[in-house]
């Protein structure tokens, strides 16, 4: 999913860095520096369709803990999982993006070429009195229908179910650690202390797994926030303004960035606990450390092996000691 992510991420940097210049050359008046043709035009706003996948692949992180932390699903459900989840994004995006083709959706959308009904102002079919015909020569209720039905529903579904998805499985793991205190508690009554312990030290690495996905998601309210508020301004008054415009800009384009600070976040840590007060990390040594040296180094804090029979094998632990004391206090 990560990978996925970070390929997503690299077209919207690319599609989004290229901001204008595709747009049509006549229409210069209303788009700065727009050089480009309806062809170079249609292609960026295809490509920048197809990042509909970046959002659902960061709601699928959340899934995948989700079932994972607090449903218990082993290595092999979660395998089959992942496979019908890259099918169904892959097959929304490139399908969404198809279908944009066909219904000529892709046109000047202010920053860059995306769904957009032309000539800017148009009136669609959908807000059209009753009887007239549009004004649009392309992209015919794109505005009113395409942006909602191909971009912004499934956005907001993933932003709300991550969300969901993080709230109970930060419940689950609250539950899970008043579970580990008590095995902590009564360890000292089971001879085979150091299979508690590691059990233990299993929840700590689920934590830290939890923390990290949540910074994830923390990358992924800031990048789309800007362009959630801009669809609502334009959905009430119709008018973009300058500030929304220039948030969109800035943060859209960042969220392989952001991604890829959560991704050397452990990395990070790790130096810091290393070098506590020897290097500093804004230096080539630390640099060097943290992108080379510590690669694959973190993964022992953060490697949670899937397993359906943990909180079981608590539950059964705490039993047997509760019953332990129960006999002893009894015999006593």
């Amino acid at each position: 999913f990560i990978v996925a992510l970070s390929v997503c991420d690299l077209i919207i940097a690319v599609g989004t860095f290229l901001s204008t210049w595709p747009i049509p050359a006549p229409e210069q008046e209303s788009a700065w520096r727009a050089s480009g043709t309806q062809q170079t035009c249609t292609a960026q706003g295809f490509f920048l369709q197809f990042t509909i996948t970046a959002p659902l692949y960061n709601g699928s992180l959340s899934l995948y803990y989700l079932l994972m932390i607090t449903f218990n699903w082993g290595e092999r459900r979660l395998k089959r999982m992942r496979l019908w989840v890259h099918m169904s994004i892959l097959t929304f995006g490139l399908g969404t993006s198809v279908a944009g083709l066909f219904l000529t959706l892709y046109n000047s959308a202010n920053l860059w070429c995306w769904i957009a009904s032309a000539p800017s102002g148009c009136v669609e079919t959908v807000a059209s009195p009753t009887g007239q015909d549009t004004t649009c020569v392309r992209g015919d209720n794109a505005n009113s229908i395409y942006r909602w039905a191909f971009y912004y529903i499934p956005l907001w579904i993933v932003i709300a179910f991550s969300t969901l998805a993080m709230l109970l499985t930060w419940s689950s793991l609250k539950e899970k650690g008043k579970q580990a205190e008590n095995v902590l508690r009564m360890s000292f009554c089971n001879a085979d202390s150091n299979r508690l312990l590691e059990k233990l030290r299993r929840k700590e690495r689920e934590r830290n797994v939890l923390v990290q996905c949540l910074f994830y998601l923390t990358a992924f309210y800031m990048t789309w926030a800007c362009p959630t508020a801009l669809r609502v301004k334009q959905s009430t008054s119709g008018t973009p303004t300058f500030g929304l415009l220039l948030c969109v800009g800035i943060f859209l384009p960042l969220q392989g960035f952001l991604n890829c600070l959560v991704y050397l976040r452990p990395r990070f840590q790790l130096y810091k606990k290393r070098n506590r007060g020897k290097r500093s990390i804004i230096s080539y040594d630390g640099l060097r450390s943290i992108f080379i040296e510590h690669a694959g180094e973190e993964e022992d804090d953060f490697n949670v092996a899937p397993s359906g029979n943990e909180d079981e094998d608590i539950d059964r632990e705490i039993r047997s000691c509760q019953d332990r004391e129960l006999h002893t206090s009894f015999l006593s």
